[in-house]
């Protein structure tokens, strides 16, 4: 068992002024239409990162994606110098078991060890680590050393153990390793420890005991209830073959992705996404490869999902199937036309409803299509609306992502209020463009987020560092969702694990953002039915609400969220319209300047129907039945 030192969320003081923006909030009618909890859905993008944040392995490339650098080996495989002449690797296709690349080793020296390593390798203090890995010797056996070191090159190793490769055709090879203290900045090396050739098909250094997906992760994720998952992704999507995730993980291939420029791994891929949804009553959202895919390869990939419930003695529930990816942008490897997308789904779901008859089609509606000549036709949506009827297209979704970088505080406010009103405009125009059409057909949003850091030139595995601005635009976006929620049918946030993700897995803990937190804070009032809210707020800038409010009605009583959007000033916010009813599961979070962390705070007390909400802070109440 894996030890994992477990972030603790401190909590924050709530003494705050008495004085400040005066408030009141307050029912005006019974509720009104159902918002369901697929708005609070998730992203699973399988690209080289996510993969890797879903797994317990502590080494990269394990499978040996190239290309290779000039000493042979591919990132971040390297060797222990520049002047090895007496040791030489070299990358191969085609003879491993996963018809993937291999790696073959080759150690001249009959007095010196030479092999592969990778730094930066993260341990713990009192683990015990497995590694396996596939090989075969050339012409005689060879005898091998696993190194753990720390950094410091004069230092001891942490732990050496040896093996003698003894077959010349694919063979397991296992070690274990005791690790004596905590670094994320630990050695693994693979030595040769003599003159000999051997072939490694894969290495993995995994905890003992634990499986290929991280429990770990597992465990966070299960106490978001995430309700709909999407995966394989996004642009990803475009270049996904479903039968390389299925069977034992040693045999699955690990290939070069010609869209995000990675290594594509395929060590969690669909068997484990359908484990996670069955076990975690999570609705699957699969988004179907148009590019480098076939109608007949969708088709087969939604019949293998009805398989995979039958098999474990359930009837397939229901589920969307996404019909490709942001094919209208010039950044897709299967950037087409309006015309040519809608052609592609008058082959794509009829091989898809044949087989899973339980599935909701997802289209994308975006406005227009990104031409790279002047002359080209510009329309998209208006070419997808054109066969909604016809082929039974249930919801049409667009991608949203916002962000700036203003100097004072209250323009990075009001930039995050005003970004969740243009997205607001754009839903209201596509379900404007739906509803003209005669169409009934429910719009959703696929991808969303605050972008404002993450790139893919900073070494930062495209991190986006969440913080106060991220999590009020996150509520002012689902307090959105459920006000649309007559005509809104999904939403997934982008995204769940590693690349802007709000779990991080790199080292061997898990940790957790702040926004994490949000979203489980929002996940009990969901589904409910939305009742209309009075807010008589001071404006945040010119136009926008300094407070926002929403309120869902179940059965144990009616949930209210308030957000303060000012960065400085705290609101007295009048609640006594819901009638004295006792107030329960009261829970807090804020903080104390846009770029600062959200943090769990002191809930305020309410009395006589009033209370006092700080500044950069988001509250939940249940009001009782």
């Amino acid at each position: 068992m894996t030890i994992v030192e477990k972030t603790i969320t401190p909590i924050r003081s709530s003494k705050h002024p008495t004085t400040g923006l005066q408030v009141r909030v307050s029912p005006t009618g019974e509720a009104g239409h159902h918002v369901s909890e697929k708005l609070l859905g998730q992203n699973i993008e399988t690209i080289e990162y996510s993969v890797m944040g879903m797994l317990t392995d502590r080494l990269e490339n394990p499978k040996f994606v190239g290309p290779v650098s000039s000493h042979g080996l591919p990132s971040p495989w390297q060797t222990p110098g520049f002047h090895y002449t007496a040791f030489k690797a070299e990358l191969s296709s085609g003879m491993s078991m996963s018809f993937g690349e291999t790696l073959k080793l080759h150690n001249y020296h009959d007095g010196a060890k030479f092999g592969p390593l990778q730094t930066g390798r993260s341990v713990r203090a009192g683990e015990k680590l497995v590694v396996d890995f596939l090989a075969k010797a050339v012409n005689q056996p060879v005898e091998v050393e696993i190194h753990l070191n720390p950094p410091e090159v004069r230092r001891e190793a942490y732990c050496i153990k040896s093996t003698v490769v003894d077959a010349s055709y694919w063979k397991n090879y296992r070690v274990e390793l005791n690790v004596p203290e905590s670094t994320d900045q630990a050695v693994f090396h693979f030595f040769i420890t003599g003159p000999g050739q051997l072939w490694l098909d894969q290495i993995h250094m995994r905890p003992k005991g634990e499986g290929n997906v991280s429990q770990d992760v597992l465990d966070r994720m299960a106490t978001m209830h995430i309700p709909i998952l999407r995966f394989p992704g996004g642009c990803f999507s475009t270049n996904y073959h479903w039968k390389f995730g299925i069977g034992p993980v040693h045999l699955r291939p690990a290939v070069r992705d010609e869209s995000c420029k990675l290594p594509a791994y395929y060590d969690f891929g669909t068997d484990e996404y359908l484990d996670l949804c069955l076990k975690q009553k999570i609705t699957p959202m699969i988004t179907i490869n148009i590019g480098s895919g076939t109608p007949d390869e969708a088709g087969e990939w939604a019949a293998y999902i009805a398989e995979f419930y039958r098999r474990h003695g359930q009837e397939p529930p229901l589920a969307y199937f996404q019909m490709g990816n942001e094919h209208y942008g010039t950044w897709e490897s299967a950037h087409m036309t309006g015309a040519m997308y809608a052609a592609a789904l008058r082959e794509y779901i009829p091989a898809v409803r044949a087989n899973y008859p339980n599935a909701r089609i997802v289209a994308l509606g975006e406005k227009e299509f990104q031409t790279l000549r002047k002359s080209e036709d510009h329309a998209w949506r208006d070419r997808v609306l054109e066969v909604v009827e016809e082929l039974g297209i249930d919801v049409i979704v667009i991608n949203r992502y916002k962000g700036q970088w203003n100097d004072s505080d209250l323009d990075k406010q009001i930039n995050v209020v005003d970004s969740v009103t243009k997205v607001q405009r754009d839903f209201e125009e596509l379900i404007g463009d739906c509803r003209k059409k005669g169409l009934s057909t429910k719009i959703g949003i696929t991808e969303w987020n605050y972008w404002m850091r993450a790139s893919a030139y900073d070494g930062r595995r495209f991190t986006e560092d969440y913080d106060v601005s991220h999590a009020q635009y996150i509520s002012g976006m689902i307090h959105l969702f459920a006000r649309m929620a007559a005509d809104m049918e999904l939403a997934t946030f982008y995204h769940l694990i590693n690349p802007m993700g709000i779990i991080q897995h790199y080292t061997a803990d898990v940790v957790e953002t702040c926004i994490v937190e949000l979203f489980r804070m929002y996940r009990p009032a969901f589904p409910g039915d939305f009742v209309p809210l009075r807010v008589e707020s001071p404006k945040l800038g010119e136009t926008e609400s300094a407070v926002d409010a929403i309120c869902l009605r179940q059965t144990a009583g009616d949930w209210v969220f308030l957000s303060n959007r000012h960065p400085t000033q705290s609101a007295q916010v009048d609640l006594s319209g819901f009638g004295g009813r006792k107030a329960a599961d009261v829970m807090m979070l804020s903080g104390d300047s846009p770029l600062g962390q959200l943090l769990a705070a002191e809930a305020p007390q309410l009395k006589d129907g009033h209370l006092t909400l700080p500044p950069l802070s988001v509250l939940r109440v249940r009001f009782e039945s």
